[in-house]
């Protein structure tokens, strides 16, 4: 089983560390994940500040200012609006509140069938991430990324090289 959170138009999936938005995956860093997830989890409650340091960063000495940096964060991956305060609540000199209504839902994973052919069917309800993420889907964006530094790398040093000539000359 598979216990997932869903708020607004978000749904937070603990075991595959995803937060999707309408079902499209939204960047968190670990450490902005695993502060939703404890705030999530504790949904209505308020959540000492001290707790969060110690859950979230376990063997550092971390300074409070870094908790603020972090809501902050996450407040705007989930477009918490700075007035109104939809999903976390500030109290304050005490810690943080998850205030949006949270369903808890179980996702039953199904074991795959083997058809008469002797291939391995999965239901489609098996893993609905699939959809989301094809695979080889995350790596793609990391290439890109790279492709796209490699070429700027060499733009430099092409352009380098072409001014020392250019300077030569003169």
């Amino acid at each position: 089983m598979n216990e997932l959170y869903e708020f607004g138009n978000f749904v937070l999936n603990p075991q595959e560390r995803l937060l999707l938005c309408a079902g499209k995956p939204v960047a968190l860093t670990p450490k902005v994940f695993e502060l939703i997830l404890i705030l999530v989890q504790r949904e209505g409650h308020l959540v000492e500040k001290e707790e969060l340091l110690r859950t979230v960063w376990p063997d550092v000495a971390v300074e409070e200012g870094n908790l603020a940096v972090m809501v902050s964060h996450l407040r705007k991956a989930l477009g918490d609006d700075r007035g109104t305060h939809a999903f976390i609540e500030t109290v304050s000199r005490h810690g943080y509140r998850f205030v949006a209504p949270v369903t808890r839902r179980s996702e039953l994973r199904s074991p795959a069938s083997v058809d008469q052919s002797g291939s391995v069917d999965q239901a489609p309800e098996i893993d609905r991430l699939t959809q989301v993420f094809p695979q080889g889907a995350l790596g793609h964006s990391r290439w890109r990324r790279s492709v796209m530094y490699a070429l700027v790398f060499l733009s430099v040093c092409a352009g380098t090289l072409a001014w020392r000539g250019f300077r030569e000359k003169q």
